[in-house]
């Protein structure tokens, strides 16, 4: 009787896809905003202001909702009237595992009264690959000041994903395992192949 043996490419391909796949390293990153003025004037120039306070924050790994942007903080009278008044905002985006910065700049405009603000981006979102990692940024996420002397807010979400390298190079438990099994393989099928050979030069001796 012929006995079946399984091709060794055969039963090394299946270990293999047996195996892990490769985890990527999270992006490392932090940020620091900056506005085009330090206040925002009402129409008239005098009646009113809003005042832009930029954060800096991190490091964080991966994505992050309602990152702080900037604090705003009014001055002057209730009902001083703001018409599109623009204003612009500017994210400095480090990747720490590179040492790499850029910026992301974002086009806004306050309107509505002192004591009732509204605002709107010309471009919520902006992309920036470098690194290795890319970044995806949206703004507009805005709680107004409810009153002279409290804060509100602009908040940003940060999609970050990774193109960086495997975390670790010490292979897993799993994967020492299968590479075990596939030299157990190899050996095991080269012994096989031996006996047979011997076995066909004893019969033809």
């Amino acid at each position: 009787m012929r006995r079946r043996t399984v091709p060794l490419g055969g039963m090394l391909a299946a270990l293999l896809l047996l195996a892990p796949a490769p985890v990527l390293a999270e992006p490392l990153w932090l940020y620091s905003w900056s506005g085009s003025s330090t206040f925002v004037a009402s129409d008239d120039g005098v009646s009113g202001n809003v005042s832009l306070i930029p954060v800096a924050a991190g490091p964080f790994s991966g994505s992050v909702d309602d990152a702080l942007a900037v604090q705003l903080q009014t001055a002057g009278l209730p009902d001083a009237v703001f018409t599109n008044q623009p204003y612009t905002l500017k994210m400095q985006l480090t990747d720490m595992t590179s040492a790499t910065s850029q910026d992301l700049t974002f086009a806004g405009t306050l309107s509505g009264t002192l004591n009732n603000l509204t605002t709107a981006f010309a471009n919520q979102t902006a992309t920036a690959a470098f690194g290795g990692n890319h970044y995806t940024v949206t703004v507009g996420g805005f709680v107004p000041p409810p009153e002279p002397g409290k804060l509100g807010s602009v908040v940003a979400d940060v999609i970050a994903t990774g193109n960086s390298p495997p975390v670790s190079n010490v292979p897993e438990p799993t994967g020492l395992v299968l590479a075990g099994l596939g030299l157990s393989v190899l050996g095991a099928q080269r012994w096989m192949m031996r006996r047979r050979n011997r076995g066909v030069a004893v019969a033809h001796g």
